[in-house]
This record gives C-alpha cells, sequence and structure tokens, in this order.
C-alpha cells in the first residue's frame, strides 16, 4: 500500500468515523425520544379505559345497566359502533395514529371487540408470517404493569390511494389505482394489560411506520448528510494525501530518473528543515556528484540533461477550504436533525414543557398554549406555578419532588388553572433530563387534557351512587357514609337512628295505575321526605318503595317520634298524578343507636322488623323496634314458608257457608272460603297467613284453587241432584287484572261445565277503588259473560257512590262489624238502614254477613235485607258438612223469628 494511500485511510478513520458515529446517536436519540413519547401515550389510555371499566362494573352492580350493556357501551367507546357486516368504524385517536386502534381479547385469545376480526380467535390467525403471537399478548397483559409486543398485522382499511411496503427496514409508499386497495400488511406495536373486572385484556394499537415516521426521516436525513459528507471528505483527503506526500514522490521520482541516468532535481525543495529536507539535499550533493562525475566521464559530450521546472498549480489554493466546507455541512445536518426534532414538538396534540434545572420554563410547544392559553412569551422565564390551580396542598407538591429526585420520574393527575381562570385536569408526566456526570440539567414534562374524561367519570361515580329515578342516595352510598358515621359515634358515645319506611299497598296502585304512575308517586314521595326532615338527615332510596333516613346525632327518641308521626301525615295527604287523585300511606321502623344494634347491619335489619309490626298492626303508623318484634318476624318468615309448602303440598281446603234468604229462610248460595290444615300446628286462621299470601305474590296461585275447586264442587252438587244454587268467591286486588282474571275465569268455566250465572265474584270496597277505568272494564267483561259481581265489606272503604254506579254490580254485602253491633249501637244501625235503602235505589240486592243473633235477624228482616250469613245458621263447613246441610234440610229452613234453629253442620 503506498504512501498516500496510508494516509488516505488515516484521515476517513479520523474523520469520517466520528461523524458517522455523531449522526447514528443523534438518529437514534430522537428515535428512541419519540418511541418512549407514543409508548407513554398508550398506556395513558388503557389505564383511562381501565378507570371507566371499574365505573361501569359498579353501574352493572347495582342493576343500573345489564352486564351485555355496559360491555356493549365499552365497545363502542373503545373502537365504535357495530356495522351491519360486523366489522366497528374505528374512532380516530391521535395518540394511536391515523390506523391504530383498540381491541380486547380474552384469556383464549377471542377477539372479543376488533374493527375487523371479531369473534376470531387470535391464535388460529398468526400474523403475515404465521407466527402464534397471541400467547405473547397474553403473558404481557399479565405482567404487573402490561407489557409491549411486535408483530405483522394487517391495516383495519385503506381510504385512500397509497399502499404501504417493506424495505430493509424503512416503511415507503407508492401510488396504486384505487381499484386495487386491498388489505395491507405493516408491522406495529401493541401495549396489553389484563383488566380484573370482566376478564378483559385490553390492547391499544398503533402501526410503526406511523409512530416511528418522524424517526425514520431522521435517519435518512442522517444517512444522506454522511453520504454527502464522505464525498467531500475523500475528495479533501486526496487534495491533503497529495500535498503532504509530494515532496517524497518528487524525491521519488529524481531517484528513479537518476537510476536512469537522469539528473532532475528542480522539484526537490532544499530549503526545508525537516527531514524531507534534510534527504532532498543530500540527494542534490549526490546528483551533483554523480553529474561531475558523468561530466568528466564524458567530457566530449555536451548534452546536458535538462532540467523543467513545473510550476506548482495548488499553491494558490486555501487549503483549508475543503475541511472548512465538510465541517460547514455537518453542522447544517446536525440543525436539520434538531429542527426535525422540534417540529416532532411543535406537531404534539400533548403539551409540552422543558424547564432548566431550577425549574424555570425555557421551552413550551404550541399545544401547551392551546390547552392553557398562556403563549410563549407570557410563560418563558417564569416557573410553572402560574398554572397552579390551588386545589393541591404542600404535601402534593413534596411528594412529585421527592418522586424526580429519587426515580427521574413523576406522573400522575393534577389540577391546573388556565389562563382565562377555568380548571383543567391533566394527565401529567415529569422527567428529569441529566448529563453525562449524571447531573439535573433540565426537566421535561408532557401533560394530556383529561377534563372531558374527569367530567364522565364524575357522571358515573354519581350515577353508581345516586338512585335514578329520584336522585336520591342509593344503598352503596348510604351504607359509606352510615358505617363512617358509627366509627365516629362509638368514640363520641352519641346516639344515632335510622328510620325504614315503605308505602302501604304500593304494589296494587302499580298494578292498578302502571309502573309510569308509580314511578310519578315515588318521585313525589321522594320531594316530601326532603321537605320534611332537616338537612343533616341522610335520605336514601334503597330500592321499590323503600326509602330509609339516617339521624346522625339525636337527644332521644323523642326527636324520631316526632318525625316520623310528621312523615305519616304529610305523606297521607292526597296526590294528584296525570289527573288521577290517590291517597297512600306508609308505615316506619325505627331503630336507635347503640340500643339496637352496633352495626349497620342490625340496625337496618332491626328497623325492618319493627316495619313489618306496624303493617301488621294495620299500617299508616310507625314502631320503635323492641326485641319481642324479632318473633314475630321470625314466625311470619317461617309462615311464608310453610306457605309455599301448603301450596306444593294440597294442605288447603275450601269451605263452604251457606247464604239464607230472609224472607223463606231457604239456602239460595254459598260462599267459599279457603281454610288451612297444616299438618303439624293444626288450623291456621285466614288472618294469619291472608296477608302473607297477598305481600308475597301467593294470593295469585291460591285464588285460583279456591275459584277452581268452587266450580267444580257446585257443578259436582248439580249433577248429584241437588238444586243449583251460586257459589262465590272472594277475588283480591291482585287478580283484579283484564287479561288475567278474565281469562282465568272464562277457562275455569269452561273446564268444570259450571254455568256463568252459578258463578258469583266477591271484590272489596277497596280494591274497586284501585283502578277505576280499568276496574269498570274488567267487571264489564265479566258480567257480558254471565258471571254476577258483588261488593264485600261494604262500608270499610272510601268508594264514592259516583262510581259504584259505574260498575256493573249486582248484590253489596254489609261488613259484619256493622250488622254486630246494629242492636246497641244506634249509629251501626243507621249505616246498616242507609246501604240497603242505597242499594235498592241502585237495584241491587243486599246480603249482610256476621249475623250471630236472632235479635240481628229480626233488624234485617224489619229494614228490607233480602239474604243473610252468619253463625246463626252456620258455621263454614266442609264440602261433606255441607252437602249433609242440603240433604238433610231439602233447601227448606224455617224462618228464625222466636227462637233460632241453626243449620247444624255434621263435622
Amino acid at each position: 500500500m503506498s504512501l498516500k494511500a496510508k494516509l488516505m485511510f488515516i484521515f476517513l478513520v479520523v474523520l469520517l468515523v466520528p461523524s458517522i458515529t455523531i449522526g447514528m446517536v443523534h438518529s437514534y436519540q430522537a428515535k428512541e425520544q419519540i418511541t418512549n413519547v407514543a409508548k407513554q401515550s398508550l398506556e395513558n389510555e388503557v389505564k383511562v379505559i381501565l378507570e371507566m371499566i371499574t365505573f361501569l362494573e359498579q353501574k352493572v352492580e347495582l342493576g343500573h345497566v345489564t352486564l351485555e350493556e355496559a360491555q356493549e357501551e365499552m365497545k363502542e367507546f373503545l373502537i365504535g359502533p357495530q356495522n351491519e357486516d360486523h366489522t366497528r368504524s374505528v374512532k380516530e385517536n391521535v395518540n394511536l395514529g391515523e390506523h391504530g386502534y383498540f381491541f380486547v381479547i380474552d384469556k383464549e385469545a377471542n377477539l372479543i371487540a376488533h374493527p375487523t376480526r371479531e369473534g376470531q380467535n387470535l391464535t388460529a390467525l398468526g400474523d403475515i408470517n404465521a407466527v402464534d403471537f397471541a400467547s405473547t399478548l397474553i403473558e404481557n397483559a399479565q405482567l404487573p404493569n402490561g407489557g409491549y409486543t411486535y408483530y405483522d398485522w394487517e391495516l383495519p382499511s385503506v381510504n385512500n390511494s397509497k399502499a404501504l411496503n417493506r424495505a430493509d427496514g424503512l416503511y415507503v409508499s407508492w401510488d396504486v389505482p384505487q381499484s386495487t386497495m386491498v388489505d395491507l400488511i405493516s408491522p406495529k406495536i401493541t401495549y396489553t394489560i389484563q383488566d380484573h373486572n370482566w376478564g378483559w385484556i385490553i390492547g391499544a394499537s398503533a402501526y410503526l411506520f406511523e409512530i416511528n415516521g418522524p424517526a425514520v426521516e431522521v435517519l435518512v436525513s442522517t444517512i444522506i448528510s454522511i453520504v454527502a459528507f464522505a464525498f467531500v471528505g475523500i475528495f479533501f483527503i486526496n487534495y491533503a494525501a497529495t500535498r503532504i506526500t509530494k515532496p517524497i514522490t518528487d524525491l521519488k521520482e529524481s531517484m528513479e530518473q537518476l537510476s536512469e541516468g537522469k539528473i532532475a532535481v528542480d522539484k526537490l525543495n532544499t530549503s526545508r528543515y525537516d527531514e524531507v529536507g534534510l534527504m532532498n539535499r543530500a540527494f542534490v550533493d549526490l546528483a551533483s556528484s554523480v553529474s561531475s562525475f558523468l561530466t568528466g566521464l564524458k567530457k566530449e559530450v555536451d548534452t546536458v540533461i535538462p532540467y523543467s521546472k513545473k510550476e506548482n498549480d495548488s499553491q494558490g489554493l486555501n487549503t483549508l477550504s475543503p475541511f472548512t466546507k465538510a465541517i460547514t455541512e455537518v453542522r447544517q445536518q446536525t440543525e436539520d436533525h434538531l429542527r426535525l426534532s422540534a417540529k416532532v414538538f411543535e406537531n404534539s396534540l400533548e403539551g409540552i414543557t422543558i424547564t432548566d434545572k431550577n425549574g424555570d420554563i425555557i421551552f413550551v410547544n404550541p399545544a401547551f398554549t392551546n390547552i392553557t392559553g398562556y403563549t410563549p412569551e407570557e410563560v418563558i422565564g417564569k416557573n410553572p406555578n402560574l398554572l397552579s390551580s390551588g386545589k393541591h396542598d404542600k404535601a402534593f407538591y413534596d411528594g412529585m419532588w421527592s418522586s424526580l429526585k429519587e426515580k427521574g420520574q413523576w406522573k400522575g393527575e393534577i389540577w391546573n388553572r388556565k389562563k382565562d381562570g377555568s380548571l383543567i385536569a391533566e394527565w401529567l408526566t415529569i422527567s428529569s433530563i441529566l448529563d453525562d456526570s449524571g447531573e439535573t440539567t433540565h426537566y421535561a414534562s408532557v401533560f394530556t387534557d383529561i377534563t372531558d374524561r374527569k367530567k364522565q367519570m364524575e357522571m358515573i361515580e354519581y350515577q353508581a351512587n345516586h338512585d335514578s329515578l329520584t336522585g336520591l342516595t342509593n344503598r352503596r352510598l348510604f351504607n359509606k357514609q352510615i358505617i363512617e358515621s358509627l366509627h365516629s359515634a362509638k368514640d363520641s358515645h352519641r346516639k344515632m337512628g335510622i328510620m325504614f319506611l315503605d308505602l302501604d299497598q304500593f304494589k296494587n296502585i302499580n298494578d292498578s295505575f302502571g309502573h309510569g304512575f308509580g314511578d310519578c308517586l315515588l318521585q313525589n314521595i321522594a320531594a316530601t321526605l326532603n321537605e320534611t326532615v332537616d338537612d343533616d338527615v341522610t335520605l336514601a332510596r334503597l330500592g321499590g318503595d323503600e326509602f330509609i333516613l339516617f339521624y346522625p346525632a339525636i337527644t332521644d327518641r323523642d326527636v324520631l317520634a316526632e318525625d316520623a308521626q310528621k312523615i305519616i301525615d304529610k305523606i297521607s295527604q292526597p296526590i294528584t298524578i296525570n289527573g288521577y287523585s290517590v291517597v297512600v300511606t306508609t308505615s316506619i321502623g325505627i331503630s336507635v343507636f347503640p340500643d339496637d344494634g352496633e352495626d349497620l347491619d342490625s340496625l337496618i335489619k332491626n328497623a325492618d322488623i319493627a316495619l313489618y309490626h306496624a303493617k301488621g298492626k294495620g299500617r299508616n303508623s310507625y314502631y320503635f323496634y323492641e326485641s319481642s318484634m324479632s318473633e314475630k318476624v321470625m314466625k311470619r318468615v317461617e309462615y311464608e314458608a310453610k306457605l309455599r309448602e301448603a301450596i306444593s303440598e294440597e294442605q288447603f281446603q275450601v269451605y263452604y257457608q251457606p247464604k239464607v234468604e230472609v224472607s223463606t229462610g231457604k239456602i239460595i248460595g254459598m260462599e267459599a272460603l279457603l281454610r288451612w290444615q297444616h299438618p303439624e300446628i293444626g288450623m291456621i286462621s285466614p288472618s294469619d297467613f291472608i296477608p302473607i299470601a297477598e305481600e308475597t305474590g301467593l294470593i295469585i296461585p291460591i285464588g285460583e284453587y279456591v275459584l277452581r275447586t268452587a266450580c267444580e264442587q257446585s257443578k259436582h252438587w248439580q249433577q248429584a241432584g241437588y238444586p243449583p244454587i251460586a257459589v262465590s268467591v272472594n277475588i283480591a286486588s291482585q287478580q283484579l287484572q283484564k287479561d288475567y282474571l278474565l281469562s282465568l275465569v272464562t277457562k275455569v268455566l269452561f273446564e268444570t261445565g259450571l254455568e256463568p250465572k252459578y258463578l258469583e265474584l266477591e271484590v272489596t270496597e277497596g280494591s274497586l277503588m284501585m283502578n277505576n277505568e280499568e276496574t269498570i272494564e274488567i267487571l264489564t267483561s265479566l258480567k257480558e259473560i254471565g258471571v254476577k259481581i258483588s261488593i264485600d265489606d261494604f262500608g270499610t272503604g272510601y268508594s264514592s257512590l259516583n262510581y259504584i254506579k259505574q260498575f256493573s254490580i249486582d248484590m253489596i254485602k254489609i261488613d259484619k262489624s256493622f250488622v254486630m253491633n246494629m242492636t246497641s249501637d244506634p249509629n251501626d244501625t243507621a249505616i246498616v238502614k242507609a246501604i240497603i235503602s242505597m242499594a235498592h235505589s241502585l237495584n241491587m240486592r243486599v246480603v249482610a254477613e256476621g249475623v250471630e243473633t236472632e235479635e240481628q235477624f229480626a233488624l234485617l228482616r224489619d229494614m228490607g235485607c233480602e239474604w243473610v250469613q252468619g253463625f246463626l245458621f252456620s258455621e263454614p263447613v266442609t264440602a261433606i258438612a255441607f252437602e249433609n246441610i242440603m240433604e238433610k234440610e231439602k233447601y227448606v229452613q224455617r224462618i228464625p223469628c222466636a227462637h233460632s234453629s241453626r243449620l247444624v253442620a255434621e263435622r
């Protein structure tokens, strides 16, 4: 290798290698910085999604939405609504790039939500190289903080005339016809993490060509710069090597010429004082000696070897110009790289702030101005605390700086204040920038405006803690607040109260007027309660018609008693909804801390027990809890369980009580009455189990059993040769549903063969008034098929004579409470007489029930009452005993007057 080649090699190594190294390092740092910002954005997006799933799960637990509705809502939020072809239109997300998107898989790699592959399995698909990356996604998701996976995948859609291809690790595009659009494949990065609420694996994916686009541009620019610098460097190195080696080359050429017998020393510079000059002088002396020797040998030869002096054309050139040019170009390329990085910061949608080590701002990007309203001129040189909202205390900022000093980074949620004074919620990441010695030189912060997301989460939080119908606190928030109060109350030894209330017969109102009417009624009740109690009382709706009030501090029980009576009085006032005026009542149970319990569950349970005691005592009242009530509640719960067994084990029996015609003494009808013969307890009174059956809804199957049994028995007696008489059956308010009752009666009459004219349905006065319009329609339909209708317990309700005229009523039954005292109480006598007179004026017959004495019978006869029923004639008896009565009496009974002759039942 020549000396010039060696020198050129050395110069190439010394100049080009550092330049290439510097350029590649800058490119790598730019790529890493861009990639880290993109990764942080992916993590931030997914973590916000996890928080929203948590709130949606709370809504599912509270019954506001079903799990399927919550999950579909989350899918639409993540990706977009589902199209008719089962794909989803991807919503634009700046942090995921133009083609990036969210997706959801489960632990078996099934795609739960995806723009184009929803319902398929990732394991079966693989990537473009048939690599199963699904297991890697799942493994990374199960890491404590999630993880990243790289793989090749198709673009979800192509909406322009560009296609993408991979070439030597770079991604370039070329124009293709619109008609040849196809799904394209490109490497992507995906961040996955496990959701512990639904078991979902949430993925946020972005394509590398979109994330690394700016970094690729930096790399390409660096390569171009290095190539350009190489060409300039080679030219410069060649020039320098030529100048350095030229004296040696001239000496070499002179030596070669001397070996050929030529003397050529004109090119040699003998004035140099270095080794080359010494050699040149030595060679000139040698050449001179050779020349003299040759001259002496060839005196006759006049030929002298001519010397040609070659002008050195390079003496006029500035040897520093190529080097200076190369350095200038390198500097220009470096400035281009910095300018490109600055473009990335300027175009970021996230706010970026750079401060010096003292915390003073030296740079902000346009997004900072867009979000905060401050221009760079207004903040540069100032401390970021000018954005302080005042919502965070000193401990908050101390923790932030502690994390920066110990870990070099802090990230979290922070409230700041914009230039216009409005508050803004940010997700902020602050990082320390270190020099080569490890000392902090700057701080860089990146923040995203999450104010809208915060408002959404606050709305979800409100919905999770409040009743959607009334706006009152719900059970979840109520329990949380009360538990906290109980802890403090134990330390302060103060008393507190729980008041549990619900509306009496609310189910009947819902069944009669509809659930929309019931919802309006509940809203009215909630407003009434809010107006009645003090502000320090916590009021909540637990569900249905159940409300609960918590008194955080009471001096004595009288405070609770006064408020309870006040609530009862206000709720019992008439309420008009949609033109209908209704009167509702409430029953209230009260428990006191710590007398009736020291924890929330005990206090609520005992207040509930007192509530049921109030209902059992006639409703529309309040009771304080007493330990003896627990036994009664347990008995009620026991009865409810036994009642369900009684239905399945056919423990019920139907008894019959005759109705007697006053004028003839003949049995002209009978009433079917339910009896419960328990195998262990024995005969259970209807007053003990009928209210339970009505409250639990078991009255529906029980009522059907009584109706069918009575019709079958009546038809049986007719077929046995006994003259036909009508059988009356009691109908509960829960059975007064048009489609149900009409269908049931029609079906039973058809299946038993009993003619409709021999069936009489008894409806209480209160049940008739539940839903006037619908009840009129039901009774009219029953009358049209031939069934008779009577009003039971007349005089105990609040019906209007105007309404009674509209009902298709055949008979009125005077309640036994009036008959019982009519011989001793002039008021009851007057009431009975008025009822009989009114019924006759409306062309209705009258039955007096509960007749037990001859005096009562005689007085009713004198008033014109047509029929009577009671123990004077017979108690309710079994079907066999009733048949014996009919057989013995042949339907003829002497009219009791001077003395009684009862229809004795043969048991």
